[in-house]
């Protein structure tokens, strides 16, 4: 077999979000991803319950993608709550 595949090599590509945009994003698939696990659902399952492919579903929860508003209100959906509860930071800020 070919043990050896060619390598290429990851070119670094200019953040696309500005650094509090991308904390902002860390910290929404972060509530995400908490609500998920904790109603035992794995990111899997919960993408497809979602409707979404299970990579996109990693990359909300990673906070490397600003995912559309109709994304978040099917995940909010899914979670049994109002997309103001993933996406406020109102309470958030102690």
């Amino acid at each position: 077999g070919d043990d050896q595949a060619p390598h290429k090599p990851t070119k670094r590509r200019p953040p696309k979000f500005s650094r509090s945009d991308s904390a902002y994003l860390r910290r929404l698939g972060n509530r995400i991803s908490t609500l998920r696990a904790e109603q035992g659902e794995t990111q899997n399952g919960f993408a497809v319950k979602v409707g979404i492919s299970p990579n996109t579903m990693m990359l909300v929860e990673t906070g490397q993608t600003a995912t559309t508003i109709l994304t978040l209100r099917k995940i909010a959906a899914a979670l049994g709550v109002n997309v103001g509860a993933i996406a406020d930071e109102d309470e958030e800020q102690v």
